[in-house]
């Protein structure tokens, strides 16, 4: 039963192919599974092979496996056993044996993919909490981190969603998962006939389809057919759209992110264009009033105070001639430095950003 299934970690890579073989009853064309990042649903004869992303099930009638591919590249986005013997306790308490019947291997299959998807929503619920209280109170590199960690959630959500998509898409696949420990087996040789004709049909097994009657004289006896095809088709759907509706609201808000992070770094780019903009001009203020100091100095005259005592120059007298031409290069001079101060202000007013156009996430009602 499941209840008293066993559930262990261990490293592939630790553990040589021949006793990966003889141990687990892998073949060779299997091994691929095992050891390469594929997202694959493989049912055998007494074994269901699970592989998505870094971690790879064996899942048999009393014993869980997960093969990892090194340990050190595992996140918290990757299923670890005590949480998966948390979602078989859920699954038992839940009565899900009265829905799959005596299915082990469905049951501990549906325990997988329930503890990997809540784990990428919950992970993905405390990122959309930051989101709905407000971009703008956030640094660029929390939301940066955030956006990593989005990518993380749609990359494995679409593994999860690849392997139950080719799953669905193989016939013989699903007849073979139909018909994993299943309590009689009187029908093994039929099947074993089915799988080597072509072309090949579920039809020829008399399994009944989503629009014929389960009362079909030609559909085999529930004693013998654990598990009817649609509700196995429906069973596995029901996570297939789990995991398209998270990869959508997570590109989502990845996309809101993504938009909030290029405003910003644009307005500052903008403010830090500003403050250059600010100091060049200061520095010209500053090099115009020496320049017209020295001049003045030159030419006898206190630029500050032209009345005022003076160091003698080559023009002892003071005229007014001498101080309007002073203050005539001095307006110049700050003339200059006005019009390039109004200029750079009247830019940043005219490419600021609207108030109300920030990229912040407002959630849909």
């Amino acid at each position: 039963m499941i209840s008293n299934t066993r559930i262990e970690m261990v490293s592939a890579q630790l553990i040589d192919h021949h006793a990966l073989q003889k141990q687990y009853r892998v073949l060779p064309r299997d091994m691929k599974i095992f050891l390469h990042n594929v997202s694959a649903i493989e049912p055998r004869d007494q074994e269901l092979f699970v592989s998505i992303g870094k971690l790879s099930y064996i899942i048999q009638t009393n014993q869980l496996t997960l093969l990892t591919l090194d340990r050190d590249t595992i996140t918290d986005l990757d299923v670890t056993p005590e949480e998966l013997e948390s979602a078989i306790s859920t699954a038992l308490e839940q009565d899900r044996e009265s829905v799959l019947r005596y299915n082990t291997e469905l049951l501990l299959l549906d325990a997988v993919f329930n503890v990997y998807i809540e784990k990428l929503l919950n992970r993905f619920g405390s990122i959309h909490l930051v989101v709905s209280r407000g971009l703008q109170h956030q640094t660029i590199g929390r939301l940066e981190k955030e956006r990593q960690t989005l990518n993380r959630i749609t990359t494995s959500a679409s593994q999860a969603r690849d392997a139950i998509t080719y799953l669905l898409d193989s016939d013989l696949d699903i007849l073979r998962l139909c018909f994993a420990n299943q309590r009689v087996h009187a029908q093994s040789h039929q099947l074993n006939c089915v799988l080597n004709s072509s072309p090949f049909h579920l039809m020829q097994l008399g399994l009944p389809s989503d629009s014929e009657d389960s009362s079909s004289s030609d559909s085999v006896e529930d004693e013998d057919f654990p598990v009817r095809l649609n509700v196995l088709i429906d069973f596995m759907e029901t996570h297939l759209f789990r995991l398209q509706e998270l990869i959508a609201q997570a590109e989502s808000v990845e996309q809101t992110i993504s938009s909030h992070i290029s405003f910003e770094r644009l307005h500052l780019a903008r403010r830090r264009n500003l403050f250059l903009y600010l100091d060049l001009l200061i520095s010209i203020l500053s090099c115009g009033f020496v320049v017209a100091n020295s001049i003045g100095i030159v030419l006898g005259a206190n630029v500050l105070n032209p009345w005022n005592d003076a160091p003698p120059g080559p023009l002892l007298r003071r005229t007014t001639g001498q101080f309007l031409a002073i203050n005539f290069l001095i307006l110049v001079f700050g003339w200059f430095g006005f019009t390039f101060a109004a200029s750079c202000i009247m830019s940043y007013l005219m490419t600021r950003r609207r108030k109300g156009r920030k990229g912040s996430y407002r959630p849909s009602s």
